[in-house]
């Protein structure tokens, strides 16, 4: 008694550490495989006979009233507050004292570290084997018992512990107050949720949901909210895949209810939070969207807006090129409404989706422009997501037009919200531009390094999703072709392409690994198939934009003048511009690849003309690698032209190209090099 007042209590470590107590426990947990149980929790667990034999021992030296006492304890939790279980219990608070007295003397029980008032049980399965001995309706009384006892306790402020009177509330549900438990589950989840924890937030709203099954009848209206905030939980915590199973119920209860605009949240719901994220494979998304659209009022309304938005969005890529062009009239229709209604937090949903329609770099200044609104209505609504996006929106303008340092500023500050969000979808993207940075500064390194890592988080976050594959593939390109390694991609890029024929820029990638691979023949025969009808049937956007630089390295090695003469064309008003697909890759200076294709026309000054501003663009960007590509491709034009003073100005450039190579561990780039300067020398 004085030494649970007055004596500093043994610690949980100098207990936990005890080799006769718990290494023992440990080593027969082993022996049945049950190591991962050894961590314990608030449940019951069917705890393995030697491992109960070592507890009961333990407990056979306590009196029948402490082991009374613990067992209600046990109830409580492996952690308990002392005027907690005094109410519990029924006890004087001094007769408590003494009975806890016994059990620390015993090491059953120990002080709180960090001097948190209470104590917990010295093991879990200690815990857990008292609370499994209690009878099944002796532990609903007790667990109604907790729920009046620690609302008296916490009547003052509730909100810290609503997780632990949800608890109690769901698992007295049965024979109490269901509509208690489902109340406090919500708030609790709501209250994670709030603080960022969402696989917490989702774990209480399941235990919402099972509570909810004991009313009868159903109380379907309120099933429904609790799947919507599931699923939100969900997918704000990465688990895509659950999430989508979540949305799903919701519109079908939606549906069942005759409920327009449940079923447009749900559907929202199962959209994704990317306003402008493909459909892919999915074959639900799209007719979910559209149905939900049906069945609204055709009239001004938040949800209708954002249903636009979002179909927008899903159709990229669509097998039917007419749908694909209704990204633009979608988009827009989205943002009208938007603006009538004065409603900020949908514009801004609205006009962060018109990514999926503006034409890079043809509408830069309208891209411009939206990110420069975006944010703002973000500042407005303190919404930080719609902030983050607009970073990156901004960034992508930055890189498109040559400017680095604004860009890493954008880069810094979505690095910074991302982490602030803990979404792991977020942290995923800016992690792939931040390996996109690496890669245009030529620390392959560090860039693969980040990718793996983005690769990891993505997976988790987005699983097996045509979005996460894309970005995968395009990058992975973009790394592996500067370290010769290519092959290591064929057979995904391969794969993605066959499921996804509408990804134009993956097929010009798929092209290139073909040329680069050695497989002539094949990279010929995917450049037909690319320019049907002279390329008038591609959309002129980012993806254009890089798909059509790296088109101009296979049109000339294989000498195809008259696809040059049509890329040349697109690409010659950006000529000015950094080639760059959001944000995935950054492909140097456009007059790079537009020097290529005059090359390949055999038109030498404007070839020299685009390869010096390149080279004098490059340069300012700080981008070495393709300082050292546009001086290889400018030195093996000088060669191929051969006027007077060519052959010195081609030795000196390859010269700086086979020096940058070596430098930044570029070996297969380097070896092209080294030939073409044993060609001169010879």
């Amino acid at each position: 008694r004085s030494r649970a007042r007055n004596s500093p209590r043994p610690s949980t470590e100098e207990t936990e550490g005890n080799p006769l107590f718990v290494g023992e426990l440990v080593r027969l947990l082993a022996s049945e495989g049950r190591l991962k149980e050894a961590a314990g929790g608030d449940g019951a667990l069917s705890i393995p006979r030697g491992v109960r034999e070592v507890i009961d021992h333990r407990l056979r030296h306590l009196s029948d009233r402490c082991k009374r006492l613990l067992s209600v304890a046990s109830v409580l939790g492996r952690e308990f507050r002392l005027d907690a279980l005094e109410r519990l219990s029924r006890r004087r608070r001094e007769e408590v004292l003494d009975l806890l007295d016994e059990a620390e003397s015993a090491r059953v029980v120990v002080a709180l570290p960090g001097g948190r008032s209470g104590l917990r049980f010295s093991h879990a399965l200690i815990r857990d084997s008292l609370y499994g001995d209690l009878g099944a309706s002796e532990r609903l009384g007790l667990h109604r018992r907790a729920v009046d006892a620690l609302e008296d306790l916490y009547a003052a402020e509730p909100e810290p512990h609503l997780a632990e009177l949800a608890y109690h509330s769901l698992e007295a549900a049965p024979g109490g107050d269901v509509d208690k438990a489902v109340a406090y589950a919500r708030r609790a989840g709501d209250q994670a949720a709030a603080l960022l924890a969402y696989e917490e937030a989702a774990r209480l709203y399941r235990m919402a949901l099972d509570a909810l099954e004991l009313i009868t009848p159903a109380d379907e209206e309120a099933r429904y909210e609790l799947l919507l905030v599931l699923g939100d939980a969900q997918a704000r915590g990465g688990d895509q895949v659950a999430a989508r199973q979540t949305f799903l119920g919701a519109a079908e209860l939606a549906r069942s209810l005759d409920e327009p605009e449940r079923l447009a949240r749900a559907a929202l719901g199962y959209g994704g939070r990317w306003a402008y994220l493909r459909a892919g494979k999915d074959q639900r998304l799209i007719p979910l969207l559209e149905s939900a659209l049906e069945a609204l009022p055709a009239r001004d309304n938040p949800l209708r807006a954002t249903l636009l938005a979002r179909l927008a969005g899903a159709v990229r890529e669509h097998s039917d090129p007419a749908r694909r062009t209704l990204r633009a009239s979608l988009t827009s229709e989205a943002v009208e409404i938007a603006r009538r209604l004065g409603d900020q937090r949908t514009l801004a949903y609205a006009l962060d989706a018109t990514y999926s329609a503006i034409s890079w770099p043809r509408d830069l200044d309208e891209w411009r422009a939206m990110a420069a609104e975006l944010l703002q209505l973000a500042e407005n609504t303190g919404d930080r997501e719609k902030a983050l996006f607009a970073h990156f929106h901004a960034l992508g303008v930055a890189m498109v037009r040559g400017d680095v340092r604004a860009a890493d500023a954008e880069l810094a500050l979505m690095n910074e919200i991302a982490h602030e969000l803990r979404q792991p979808s977020r942290i995923w993207i800016v992690l792939v531009a931040e390996a996109m940075r690496d890669m245009f500064a030529g620390d392959f390194e560090h860039a693969e390094e980040v990718m793996r890592r983005a690769s990891e988080v993505g997976f988790a976050a987005q699983g097996a999703d045509a979005t996460y594959y894309y970005i995968e593939n395009l990058q992975s390109w973009a790394l592996l072709r500067e370290l010769g390694r290519l092959s290591e991609l064929d057979d995904s890029l391969v794969s993605y392409v066959e499921e996804y024929p509408g990804t134009f820029v993956l097929r010009c990638l798929l092209v290139d690994v073909h040329m680069q691979l050695g497989r002539e023949t094949r990279a010929r025969e995917e450049l037909e198939r690319l320019a049907t009808s002279d390329f008038a049937d591609i959309e002129f956007e980012s993806e254009w934009f890089v798909g059509a630089a790296v088109l101009a390295e296979v049109c000339e090695r294989l000498g195809d003048v008259t696809r040059a003469e049509l890329l040349y064309a697109a690409l010659l008003p950006y000529a000015d511009y950094n080639v760059y697909a959001s944000p995935e890759v950054a492909l140097g200076s456009a007059s790079r690849p537009l020097g290529i294709l005059a090359t390949t026309m055999s038109r030498w000054e404007e070839a020299e003309r685009h390869f010096e501003q390149a080279l004098e663009m490059n340069s300012r960007m700080g981008t070495r690698p393709w300082v050292a590509h546009t001086q290889h491709d400018y030195g093996r034009m000088l060669i191929r032209r051969g006027d007077s003073g060519d052959e010195v100005r081609a030795a000196e450039l390859l010269r700086a190209a086979a020096s940058c190579y070596e430098e930044l561990g570029m070996t297969s780039w380097r070896e092209s090099v080294e030939t073409l300067r044993a060609g001169l020398a010879a």
